[in-house]
């Protein structure tokens, strides 16, 4: 039986699906990104199991990103030609960019998670007067 913890390197043949794999990724995290930031002022548009499953997506793939890493590198110690050569730096740039973009969404939505629809609907009128009168809730 295969370890689990051990990649199943994929043939050089696999190079397109893994490109399209890893630039899939990086396109919806810049589309989530883009999202969460028109979502900042008004985070109370965001309920609790919006932000647990972005959450929970992000750091799973954010703890999965050193399988396509792994797999780059795997490629690399084969013989290439210069355009698999270029396909493998494109798709490091790629990944480099997605793991910041990742560190960017859950550091923002940690951030947005404390103002959600949920969150805003838990306090009393009082709070969210005394919330808005000291400038922590802006509507």
């Amino acid at each position: 039986m295969p370890d689990p913890k051990q990649p199943q390197w994929q043939p050089i043949s696999q190079m397109p699906l893994v490109s399209e794999m890893i630039s899939g990724m990086l396109g919806e995290a810049q589309n989530l990104y883009k999202n969460l930031l028109l979502a900042r002022p008004k985070p109370h548009l965001l309920d609790d199991a919006t932000v647990a499953r972005v959450i929970d997506v992000y750091t799973t793939q954010k703890d999965d990103l050193w399988l396509y890493e792994d797999q780059l590198k795997h490629w690399q110690k084969s013989k290439l030609t210069d355009r698999q050569a270029q396909d493998i730096q494109r798709m490091q740039s790629h990944l480099l960019q997605l793991g910041e973009l990742i560190d960017k969404i859950l550091t923002l939505i940690e951030k947005l998670k404390e103002r959600t629809i949920e969150r805003v609907l838990a306090k009393s009128d009082g709070e969210l007067a005394l919330e808005m009168l000291t400038g922590k809730w802006k509507p």
